[in-house]
């Protein structure tokens, strides 16, 4: 059987050409990792997994809109993040994880901003 690697950004092309095996290739790659980093903001494993779970079905549902400018695990992270604050403001537990906002700035590009793309 021969294994052929796809890089992330492959994957992502494929998925703007509406290609579900390279969405579930991509969730499958990268969602523990996520899964972690959402859940050192929201401190709530499954509410972390439904933010990651949510950030994949808004990049599947808009992907044709989604221009982008770096590569797509920071970009993945980046959507994580926001999504994650999201969450925290929703349910009015903000204030208690600023504290985790240098380790999201870590991770984050200044120039792209995600979120405009994913409404």
């Amino acid at each position: 059987r021969m294994n052929v690697s796809r890089s992330d950004n492959d994957l992502f092309s494929r998925i703007q050409q509406g290609d579900r095996a390279a969405l579930n290739e991509l969730f499958q790659r990268h969602y523990s990792r996520l899964c972690n980093f959402s859940n050192s903001f929201l401190h709530d494993r499954l509410e972390a997994q439904d933010a990651v779970t949510d950030v994949f079905l808004k990049i599947w549902l808009q992907a044709s809109k989604i221009e982008i400018h770096l590569d797509i695990v920071p970009y993945l992270f980046i959507c994580v993040r926001n999504e994650s604050f999201a969450r925290l403001k929703r349910y009015g537990k903000w204030s208690a994880s600023l504290t985790n906002l240098d380790d999201a700035e870590a991770v984050a590009a200044p120039d792209q901003d995600p979120q405009r793309d994913l409404e």
